[in-house]
C-alpha cells in the first residue's frame, strides 16, 4: 500500500512541479504525519526537495536504482511483460533494454524455441542464465550500478554490429509533448541503438508514467510500432496513436492473457 502510495505521489509531485503538504494530505486523503514521512523517503532518492510549506519536483531527476524501481507496480510491470512476450516468435532476435519492465519478459520466454536476447540488462543476463532455448549476446562495456546494466561506447559499439526482429524498450516518462525521456543520460545511448538496430520497437510503460517528464528524451511515441501498457491510456495519447499507426496494447495486471492483435509491420 505505501510503495504504491509512494509511486502515485512522485507522479503527482512531477506533474504538479510543487505542491504544498495541505494540498498532497487532501488529494491522499492522509495525515501530515504520512505525507511528511512519504516526502522524506522521496527526498532520499533525490525524486523531490522540501521547500517552505510544501515539496518540488528535483530538477535534477536523478535515477531511482533498479533495486528500489523493482519494488513498485510488481503486478503491473509483470503483466505487460507477459502480453510483450506474446509477440516474440520461435527464432526472433530480440533487443531488451535494462528496464525494470523489461526485463520480466525473460521470465516469459520458457515455450520459445531458438530466440536469440541481445541485452545490456544484468538481471535479464542472470534470469536467461536457466534457459538453454535462449541465445544471449552480451552487449559488454561499463556497469552501471544504479540500474545493473552495461553502459559506455563499447556496449554501442558492440550493439551497431547487430541486427534485431524486435527492440522492448522501458522509459521513465511519456508525454505527448516532451515524448519519451528517461532519468538516466547515459543509458538513452543504449535505448536509441537498440531502437536503430531493430525492425519494431515495443514501448513498455505502466500507467504512471504517462504525462510525466523526465530529464532527457531519447524518442517520440510515433517512432514506436506498439505501446504496451496496463491500463487504457487518456484519450489524447490514444488519438495520437490513432494517427501516427501505433498500436496499443493493454494488458490486464491481475491476469495477463494472449494477444491476438497483430503487431504492425
Amino acid at each position: 500500500m505505501k510503495l504504491h502510495r509512494l509511486q502515485q505521489l512522485e507522479t503527482y509531485i512531477k506533474k504538479q512541479g510543487s505542491v504544498s503538504l495541505e494540498q498532497l494530505c487532501q488529494h491522499f486523503d492522509v495525515s501530515k504525519n504520512t505525507i511528511r514521512r512519504d516526502i522524506q523517503t522521496l527526498e532520499a532518492r533525490r525524486v523531490v526537495k522540501k521547500v517552505y510549506g510544501g515539496v518540488v519536483a528535483n530538477s535534477e531527476d536523478a535515477p531511482i536504482p533498479l533495486s528500489q524501481r523493482q519494488l513498485t507496480m510488481k503486478s503491473e510491470k509483470a503483466a505487460i511483460a507477459a502480453k510483450a512476450a506474446e509477440f516474440v516468435r520461435d527464432g526472433d532476435i530480440i533487443a531488451l533494454d535494462a528496464g525494470s519492465t523489461t526485463v520480466h519478459i525473460v521470465e516469459y520466454l520458457k515455450t520459445k524455441h531458438r530466440v536469440t536476447l541481445i541485452t545490456n540488462s544484468i538481471p535479464a543476463i542472470t534470469a536467461a542464465a536457466g534457459n538453454d532455448q535462449l541465445h544471449v549476446i552480451v552487449t559488454g562495456g561499463d556497469l552501471l550500478h544504479t540500474t545493473n546494466s552495461l553502459v559506455g561506447q563499447d556496449a554501442i559499439a558492440m550493439l551497431k554490429r547487430l541486427n534485431a526482429h524486435t527492440a522492448f524498450i522501458a522509459a521513465t516518462s511519456v508525454s505527448l509533448e516532451k515524448g519519451i525521456t528517461n532519468s538516466s543520460l547515459i543509458e538513452t545511448d543504449i535505448k536509441k541503438a537498440m531502437m536503430e538496430i531493430s525492425s519494431r520497437r515495443m514501448l513498455l510503460v505502466d500507467h504512471s508514467k504517462f504525462d510525466t517528464v523526465s530529464l532527457v528524451k531519447f524518442a517520440e511515441l510515433r517512432e514506436f510500432d506498439a505501446l504496451i501498457t496496463d491500463a487504457p491510456p487518456p484519450s489524447e495519447y490514444r488519438l495520437y496513436c490513432e494517427k501516427y499507426g501505433v498500436q496499443e496494447v493493454v494488458a490486464d495486471a491481475s491476469q495477463p492473457q494472449v494477444s491476438s492483435l497483430p503487431i504492425k509491420k
